[in-house]
């Protein structure tokens, strides 16, 4: 696990509350895909839980996972009757057959090798009609980190991130193409009913000018929602 998610949890915690890219980016884009009607949610990759006061608003049935130990101890104590649980994604989730009518895994999957197993493993949780809701890192982006120059090939990246200010951390993740995004999810049996590749919220601008209009221009992270 990378150490920013275990080691630095409470800095995290406190450096997404209201960052560009995590609250001005990828929580407007992620948001803005979910249905009105709401019954139970799964947050797969929950973090912290920066998304628990959005998802609440939808509906108080709600079931949190993490690998992070650090982070599911943090959202205990601030989502006191959220169910959570810490659980590694690489092995099926402990949860009923049709479960959840929506399953969100915000920033978290491109941590996973093998998206084909996690993809039939979310299916099987969603009810008929459920929806899976996912950002990961857009393809293009990672590219130009790649160490192949292949675009085609899946590679484990290793990069140093400035999410917690001047301190850098090393963050490693996989790097894939849009296209086998796209066919894994249909592969496992999904429907893919919108994507997008970003919203960026209008407090951005104030925060910073210059980000604000490369986000504009420049995706950074792609958002999918894809039915069962």
């Amino acid at each position: 696990m990378n150490e920013m998610y275990s080691k630095y949890a409470e800095d995290y915690t406190q450096a997404i509350e209201n960052n560009i890219y995590n609250a001005g980016y990828d929580r407007p884009s992620m948001l803005s895909l979910i249905p009105d009607e709401v019954e139970s949610i799964l947050d797969m990759g929950c973090g912290s839980g920066a998304y628990l006061p959005s998802l609440l608003k939808y509906n108080k049935n709600i079931t949190a996972i993490d690998q992070s130990e650090e982070f599911i101890s943090i959202v205990k104590d601030r989502f006191p009757d959220i169910r959570a649980y810490s659980h590694d994604l690489n092995f099926p989730i402990p949860e009923k057959e049709g479960q959840f009518d929506l399953v969100i895994s915000p920033l978290t999957i491109h941590y996973i090798e093998d998206w084909s197993r996690l993809f039939k493993d979310v299916l099987r949780l969603l009810k008929d009609g459920g929806n899976f809701i996912f950002s990961t890192h857009h393809p293009f982006l990672d590219f130009k980190s790649s160490n192949s120059g292949n675009y085609f090939e899946r590679e484990y990246l290793t990069q140093e991130w400035n999410t917690l200010g001047s301190e850098k951390t090393k963050v490693s993740f996989y790097r894939r193409s849009l296209s086998e995004i796209i066919n894994t999810l249909i592969g496992s049996g999904f429907t893919i009913d919108y994507l997008s590749e970003g919203i960026v919220d209008e407090s951005v601008k104030d925060k910073n000018k210059d980000v604000y209009n490369k986000l504009k221009t420049k995706p950074q992270f792609i958002f999918i929602r894809a039915k069962k």
